[in-house]
């Protein structure tokens, strides 16, 4: 889960075949995939939307594709959603921060998503609009959705629990997290909706899974972090299942 293609804004730079060499590398057969913030998209992701389909269509049984939008545009995300989720995308990825809006602002993005059956991931951390609990009334909001939280909320991670205890519609992934934030979130939230991620290219499989193997010691415990939780996830949606 939670991987990139694109040349981001702060500079850092993703091509296919890097992600192949990490995931092989790594031990990684299929991966979830969007774009990363390249400024040079301009308004909208469309043509990075794009990539990622293609590269998906190419490596079938590879790469789960997800799209990215711009909540804050309106109208035009919701038509570059349609668009994605009838190409073939299997989900959004929103990023509050980079893309500058507010959880209030995605509110018209989730309940397409929900009419759509796409799942939805969330960037999180400490920032304003980007903390767990400012997202809370939208997870109980949409049931319908399956939404994954990146990085365990970062510098949020001990209400976390407190946060989304209580919600089973919402799943959590701990890429670029510390072994020690990594480890208590697994155990104050339990390990059945935490999801093994890397942030290609921010972070690499091999970093990941060694973090994760250092922490749980028992094989049923890696199975299902590593991608039994990432099926339960993706799971079927209206009869339609998303691998």
């Amino acid at each position: 889960m939670h991987n990139h293609i694109g040349r981001s804004g702060d500079g850092c730079e993703s091509r296919l075949e890097d992600l192949f060499r990490a995931m092989e590398a790594g031990g990684v057969d299929r991966t979830v995939l969007f774009p990363v913030d390249d400024k040079a998209e301009g308004a909208g992701y469309r043509s990075a939307n794009d990539r990622v389909l293609e590269a998906a269509q190419q490596h079938p049984g590879k790469i789960i594709p997800f799209c990215r939008v711009k909540p804050a545009e309106g109208e035009p995300a919701l038509q570059e959603l349609r668009r994605c989720a009838e190409r073939g995308h299997r989900g959004v990825k929103l990023h509050p921060r980079s893309d500058e809006f507010s959880p209030g602002q995605a509110h018209g993005v989730l309940e397409l998503a929900q009419e759509l059956g796409l799942r939805v991931v969330i960037h999180t951390e400490k920032e304003e609009n980007c903390r767990p609990d400012e997202w809370r009334p939208f997870f109980e909001e949409f049931q319908g959705i399956h939404f994954l939280i990146t990085h365990g909320g970062k510098g949020t991670y001990r209400t976390l629990h407190e946060v989304i205890g209580h919600l089973r519609n919402v799943w959590v992934d701990t890429s670029v997290l510390s072994m020690f934030r990594t480890s208590f979130i697994m155990q104050h939230l339990g390990l059945d909706r935490i999801v093994y991620g890397t942030d290609f290219p921010y972070s690499h499989p091999l970093l990941e899974t060694k973090k994760h193997e250092l922490i749980l010691s028992e094989a049923d415990d890696r199975d299902r972090v590593f991608y039994r939780n990432a099926l339960d996830f993706l799971g079927e949606v209206k009869g339609a299942f998303l691998l």
